[in-house]
């Protein structure tokens, strides 16, 4: 078994394996990770760009069967609730079978870890799906030494011909999601919300905007907002998972 940067050659593997896994989320936090039909040919045309963008790391994990497990991890910089800074952020990580994240997952992602502290990167952010939808990788982030720091919050919206309400409270972005899903329309994402009432005059915003789904990050820590989002009918869509580099096993 061996771990090495990700080949051309690798692409249609690993494109099969994310689809894979989009395909057992699909029914979760619906319709935010519905799958789209063309998505593994998306993927597989999209993955070779990653190999040539800066602070991008793409490995694989290889046995004499063939590639088992991949990672996708860029350093400097992660989606809301985080930004720039001393850190990585892994959200393509899918391996063949489940039960081998101790073993398969463990070597990609210490492999990364390695590269990381190296770099001088200071903290690690892997995200995943709650153990109710993936109950294999919690658990091998969790015996990692990563904790849940954050989570991404989605509710499905109907569109309106409302009024669009001017961004006080919040900022946000519309547009469509990633071309691997489809939601059934267009996505809004909460850049930024200032105080937890600031989440209705938002969701009113993405519908008035066209949005099926209303997405917001938060921090665990925020437990105002976390318990306004639980109010409105907003669910866990992701977890983002934790820790310092430097300590965590490899």
């Amino acid at each position: 078994m061996s771990v090495r940067d990700a080949q051309v050659a690798d692409v249609p593997r690993m494109a099969e394996l994310a689809e894979a896994k989009r395909q057992r989320y699909r029914d979760h936090a619906a319709p935010f990770q519905r799958p789209a039909p063309n998505g593994p040919a998306v993927h597989e045309a999209f993955l070779p760009k990653l190999f040539e963008w800066d602070g991008f790391t793409v490995l694989v994990h290889e046995t004499d069967n063939g590639v088992d497990g991949f990672i996708v991890a860029r350093f400097g910089s992660a989606p809301p609730p985080y930004g720039e800074g001393s850190l990585f952020h892994v959200d393509d990580f899918a391996l063949a079978d489940g039960a081998t994240w101790p073993t398969v997952g463990a070597a990609l992602l210490g492999e990364v870890l390695v590269r990381a502290e190296v770099a001088g990167i200071e903290t690690a952010i892997v995200v995943s799906g709650p153990a109710s939808v993936d109950a294999p990788k919690t658990a091998f982030l969790a015996e990692r030494g990563l904790r849940v720091d954050a989570e991404w919050r989605v509710k499905a919206l109907t569109p309106t011909t409302a009024g669009k309400p001017a961004k006080v409270g919040f900022d946000a972005a519309v547009g469509p999601a990633p071309p691997v899903y489809e939601p059934g329309g267009l996505t809004a994402l909460a850049l930024r919300i200032d105080y937890p009432e600031a989440v209705e005059r938002f969701e009113h915003f993405a519908a008035a905007s066209d949005a099926v789904v209303a997405i917001v990050p938060v921090r665990v820590s925020d437990t105002g907002l976390r318990a306004e989002l639980d109010r409105r009918g907003f669910v866990v869509a992701s977890e983002w998972y934790a820790g310092p580099v430097s300590p965590l096993p490899a």
